[in-house]
C-alpha cells in the first residue's frame, strides 16, 4: 500500500494522473489541511484551503517542479525523496496534530428502588444501586474508565495488569487491578465512601494519593471539608444491598433516613432531638411501612414516625 501511494503521488506531481487519481490526491490533501493543529482550536474553511495549498507548494518545491532546467533523473529522485517525506509528515500530522477524540460513553442508570447488574466484555461485573447513574466507555475494554455520577455501585473487577480499572466520582479517582469494592456517593449523605471487599485500591484526588485500601478497609471523605477517615469495613454491609439488605453499623439516624429515600418513594422530615445511632439490617423487599416498624424497634422505640400526606413522614421523639 505504501508503494502504491508513493507511485500515485509521483504521477500526480508529473501530471500523469487520471482524473479519478487526481481527485484522490486532492481529497487526501484536503484531509491533511482539515486537521486541527491542537485541541480547542478549529480552522476556518479559508484557513484549511490555505494550508492545503501550502502543502502542495511544499511538495512541488521539494520535487524541483519550479526549476525546469533540472534533469528528469534529479527531479524523479527529488520526487521519491519528497514522497517519503510526505508520507512521513502526513503520518506525523495525523498522529500528533489531530485533536484526540475522547472515547464515547454510554449511560447506565437506575430509578427509585431499582437495581441493575451489568457484565462488561472482560467479565467485570457492576451492580448499580437504586437512584444511581454511571458512564462506561463504548470502546471497553480498550478503556476501563468508569464515571460514577451519583448513587452507589459495587464492582467485581477482572484483573488485567496492563489495563488498570479506574472509577472517577466527583474529584476522586479510584484505581484497581483486580478486586471487588463499593463506592457510595449519594449527594444527600455527608461523605463519599470507598470500601474494599477483596484486593486493593488506590484513592487519589488531583494526583494526590489519599490512601491505599486493602481487604476489609474503608475510607470516608467529608463533602464539607474533605477530611479523610480510615476504618475497618463490614464485608457483610458492603455486599448487603446487592443481596437486598441494607446493613447499618452505628449509623446516624439522618444517614439511614437519607439512604431510605433513595430506595423508597418517601420523604422524611426529622424533628427528632438527639443523636441516635442505628445498628441492624433491613430487607429492601419489605414495604416502607414494614421498614418503619423495624426502624422504630432498632431505635429502642425512642423514635416515632407520623405519616403525613404525599408519602411524607415526620420523625419525632417518642414521648
Amino acid at each position: 500500500m505504501r508503494q502504491i501511494v508513493k507511485r500515485l503521488i509521483e504521477r500526480y506531481l508529473e501530471g500523469q494522473t487520471a482524473p479519478a487519481e487526481e481527485q484522490s490526491i486532492t481529497d487526501w490533501l484536503d484531509t491533511l489541511a482539515a486537521t486541527e493543529p491542537y485541541p480547542g482550536k478549529t480552522l476556518s474553511d479559508k484557513d484549511k484551503e490555505h494550508l492545503r495549498r501550502q502543502l502542495l507548494q511544499a511538495i512541488r518545491r521539494k520535487t524541483g517542479q519550479q526549476q525546469k532546467v533540472r534533469r528528469m533523473i534529479w527531479r524523479r529522485t527529488g520526487v521519491a525523496a519528497a514522497v517519503v517525506g510526505l508520507v512521513s509528515v502526513g503520518a506525523l500530522l495525523i498522529r500528533f496534530l489531530t485533536a484526540p477524540q475522547p472515547p464515547a460513553y454510554a449511560s447506565l442508570q437506575t430509578g427509585l428502588g431499582e437495581k441493575k447488574v451489568m457484565t462488561l466484555p472482560d467479565s467485570t461485573r457492576i451492580y448499580l444501586a437504586p437512584n444511581s447513574e454511571l458512564l462506561y466507555p463504548e470502546s471497553y475494554p480498550q478503556s476501563r474508565h468508569i464515571q460514577l455520577l451519583r448513587g452507589e455501585a459495587f464492582f467485581e473487577v477482572t484483573k488485567n495488569a496492563t489495563q488498570p480499572f479506574t472509577v472517577a466520582v466527583d474529584s476522586l479517582q479510584i484505581e484497581v487491578l483486580g478486586t471487588s469494592f463499593d463506592v457510595q456517593a449519594y449527594q444527600q449523605l455527608p461523605d463519599w465512601r470507598i470500601a474494599v471487599n477483596t484486593g486493593k485500591v488506590r484513592v487519589s484526588r488531583q494526583q494526590q494519593v489519599l490512601g491505599l485500601l486493602e481487604t476489609g478497609r474503608q475510607m470516608h471523605i467529608s463533602r464539607q471539608d474533605n477530611a479523610v477517615t480510615l476504618s475497618p469495613a463490614n464485608n457483610n454491609a458492603l455486599e448487603g444491598w446487592v443481596k437486598n439488605r441494607m446493613v447499618f453499623e452505628q449509623t446516624p439516624l439522618p444517614e439511614v433516613l437519607a439512604l431510605l429515600q433513595e430506595y423508597y418513594p418517601v420523604t422524611f422530615t426529622q424533628q427528632y432531638k438527639g443523636d441516635l445511632l442505628i445498628s441492624g439490617s433491613l430487607d429492601t423487599k419489605m414495604r416502607v411501612e414494614q421498614i418503619i416498624a423495624v426502624l422504630e424497634e432498632l431505635g429502642n422505640h425512642d423514635i416515632q414516625f407520623h405519616k403525613k400526606a404525599n408519602n411524607r413522614y415526620e420523625v419525632t421523639n417518642n414521648h
